[in-house]
């Protein structure tokens, strides 16, 4: 019996990350088919790496801070990660709604093609809210 607790205490984390992943990926498409940007179908079959890039990335970027918070209760991942994904997709929805043509990546595209920056600026406001954690 305690070894399937160990189990269960492992799978913990990885099971809260897969939904984060999955809940933030598909909010990702979401948005990316309201935006009316190119279909991620045809783009899989003309660019692969690009595609497979944008949805792996959209993923991870939902996966670590739902970790984080599961292994270390770091709310500020999650927190970062859900305020750039709402103001992306509110500064995007502005420009489709006013009827412009974006000339170049929208902030949503940005935040599709920039998103290891996310994941990064994510990690660091984690670490230090375990580092002021650990002093107070």
């Amino acid at each position: 019996m305690p070894r399937f607790q160990l189990r269960s205490e492992h799978m913990k984390p990885a099971t809260i990350g897969i939904v984060t992943g999955l809940v933030h990926l598909l909010i990702s498409v979401l948005l990316w088919y309201r935006f009316e940007f190119e279909s991620l179908l045809t783009l899989f079959s003309s660019e692969t790496l690009y595609a497979a890039y944008v949805v792996v990335g959209m993923f991870v970027v939902g996966f670590v801070p739902g970790v984080l918070y599961a292994q270390q209760r770091a709310v500020s991942p999650l927190f970062i990660v859900v305020s750039l994904l709402v103001l992306t997709g509110l500064g995007t929805w502005q420009t489709v709604q006013s009827g412009l043509t974006p000339v170049g990546p929208t902030p949503f595209g940005w935040y599709t093609l920039l998103w290891v920056g996310v994941l990064v600026i994510a990690g660091l406001f984690g670490g230090v809210e375990l580092q002021i954690e650990q002093l107070g």
